[in-house]
């Protein structure tokens, strides 16, 4: 049996949608023309057709008939959309310029606690600095319903606090069930001490029905993890979150020994708050 493909271009189907409906014009109009024409090229190539079923909010894709092997489906009802982003250096601590900025561009995002918000990854300078590279991404965790709506972020640009970041042609990651998940922060409210936050996220983890070996993770270097020159004399992973003049603390999370099931529902429903500013969301550890 082929193996599925890590990514798949859900959103040439949100894209044709939006050009065969809307009368689109200048830059935006020619960069999800583009758009739709690379995703619809990839899903040619790919041994997986898609497959839209009477709810419209639960996708399913299935092996095309030209392929071998038996028929495979899988629910990804929600999961991770992927734009490419260009610039230089923007804010380490980032979580609430972003949310801001999108929700600006999208207004209909400013208080919806069902969209997480991931991190954008790149290489620390220093300064509280983080150098935007071939692998920085902007990442929504969603419902496959609410893909159209973020599409019109092709081609547009982010201002994160006064450093302009480009945005490209998105994909579609559907999430995989990985038995060791990874959050870089998780913070829970009223809780920021080491011992106390375990046992709340402990709590929290039976409460949505998951099993599995949770752990903190320990702090590997002396240097902060946000480009200051001093760390923490804490044990653990600690790390912060500002939003406006406050600062949030939380710590680094894994848990391991997952069931599939369990993988895919942790990575759904997330741990403790502030999922839109990029805190309690879990990704395969090492991914």
């Amino acid at each position: 049996m082929a193996r599925q493909p890590k990514t798949i271009s859900l959103v040439a189907i949100y894209c044709a949608q939006r050009i065969h409906e809307v009368p689109l014009i200048g830059l935006r109009g020619a960069c999800e023309r583009a758009a739709t024409k690379r995703m619809i090229e990839s899903l040619a190539l790919s041994p997986y057709a898609l497959l839209v079923d009477q709810q419209p909010d639960r996708l399913h894709f299935q092996r095309s008939n030209h392929s071998r092997g038996s028929i495979m489906t899988q629910d990804t009802a929600i999961v991770d959309l992927s734009f490419p982003l260009r610039g230089a250096t923007i804010p380490a601590d980032h979580g609430y310029v972003l949310y801001g900025a999108l929700s600006r561009r999208f207004p209909s995002l400013h208080g919806d606690k069902s969209v997480g918000i991931h991190p954008i990854r790149g290489r620390l300078v220093g300064n509280r600095r983080l150098q935007l590279n071939k692998s920085s991404r902007l990442e929504l965790r969603l419902a496959t319903e609410r893909i159209g709506q973020l599409i019109p972020l092709v081609g547009q640009e982010l201002d994160l606090d006064g450093c302009v970041c480009q945005v490209g042609i998105p994909s579609v990651k559907p999430l995989q069930a990985k038995a060791s998940l990874s959050s870089r922060l998780v913070t829970i409210r009223g809780f920021t001490e080491p011992e106390s936050f375990f046992e709340a996220m402990l709590r929290q983890l039976e409460l949505i029905g998951i099993g599995g070996t949770a752990r903190l993770l320990p702090q590997v270097t002396h240097r902060s993890f946000e480009g200051l020159s001093e760390g923490h004399s804490l044990g653990w992973t600690r790390r912060t979150l500002r939003i406006r003049d406050k600062e949030i603390l939380g710590f680094a999370v894994s848990v391991l020994h997952l069931t599939p099931e369990e993988s895919l529902l942790l990575q759904k429903c997330g741990l403790g708050g502030r999922r839109r500013f990029g805190c309690g969301l879990f990704v395969p550890t090492g991914g």
